[in-house]
């Protein structure tokens, strides 16, 4: 199966809300880690009262750079999930960040895990 690079002409954003807390995925093009550390600097400024920027990557012609990151989120239920929805798809050169506001409610590792995943496959249905 080959891989199509992802042409947008800015973001792609998906947003759900789970037990009051607030999921927003921010999916755009990106070649490298650098250009998706960039983009949470951005969003670091942005949502300055954020819980967490989580995000994932998959980048280069067979996706053989791939990269993730929970941001203190209990480990692998936040940018793992983000990255497997991305390797559910066709793409490459894509970068997810999601941003958490805390809704006060502890949703437990599956609800977080399916939030990160949902928030961004939300936002990757809105390009793909």
């Amino acid at each position: 199966m080959g891989f199509k690079l992802v042409e947008l002409k800015g973001n792609s954003i998906g947003e759900i809300e789970v037990k009051k807390s607030r999921f927003i995925a921010y999916a755009f093009p990106c070649r490298n880690i650098d250009e998706l550390k960039e983009k949470k600097k951005e969003l670091l400024k942005e949502h300055k009262k954020a819980k967490h920027i989580v995000y994932a990557g998959a980048f280069g012609d067979n996706r053989e750079i791939l990269t993730s990151n929970d941001d203190n989120e209990p480990k692998g239920t936040a940018g793992k999930s983000i990255l497997n929805a991305i390797l559910s798809t066709n793409f490459t050169d894509i970068c997810i960040l999601v941003v958490r506001y805390f809704g006060e409610t502890l949703l437990g590792k599956g609800n977080l895990s399916r939030a990160y995943r949902d928030s961004a496959l939300l936002a990757i249905s809105k390009f793909s």
